[in-house]
């Protein structure tokens, strides 16, 4: 198994910065690579979904569970039938907040098929895939939740 960890500082209230993440019928307009985004079963605190991602210009299609913890401000996710070359992901968004900011971590564990030159291909996925998707989904909810929560007077915007 391997893993990876992406961090972003958002100017946002950790409520509404997880409420976004929650909120998985806008993902495609707050995350880049998120083309589609259907979801499949809904619970109180879990949705099942099949996500469907643009990436180095190719499209990924995967089905997820995703559980909530509300309290903590945690969506925990599992792939239940990953993306090619995966065999398995699982990984956290984590909200905090910490010294008046609020962080949003992005976890993934993953294991990839192959057998052959399976540490390559690892290091291909996670370098050109997974830390490059992780990067723009975590921009795309910054400048979505910065843009949505700025104040233009006059000239200026705060």
């Amino acid at each position: 198994m391997h893993y990876t960890e992406s961090t972003i500082e958002i100017k946002a209230d950790a409520d509404e910065v997880y409420e976004a993440i929650k909120d998985v019928s806008r993902w495609p307009e707050i995350f880049p690579p998120c083309q589609a985004a259907k979801i499949l079963k809904a619970e109180k605190n879990r949705i099942e979904v099949e996500m469907t991602a643009i990436t180095k210009n190719k499209e990924f299609k995967w089905k997820s569970e995703r559980v909530y913890d509300d309290e903590k401000k945690i969506v925990t996710f599992r792939q239940y039938e990953p993306a090619k070359p995966l065999k398995s992901m699982k990984g956290e968004w984590i909200v905090e907040k910490k010294y008046g900011k609020t962080i949003v971590r992005l976890t993934h564990t993953y294991e990839v098929k192959f057998r052959i030159f399976k540490g390559l291909i690892s290091h291909i996925a996670k370098i050109f895939f997974i830390d490059s998707n992780s990067e723009r989904e975590l921009k795309g909810l910054k400048l979505y939740l910065e843009r949505k929560n700025c104040v233009v007077q006059g000239d200026k915007i705060t």
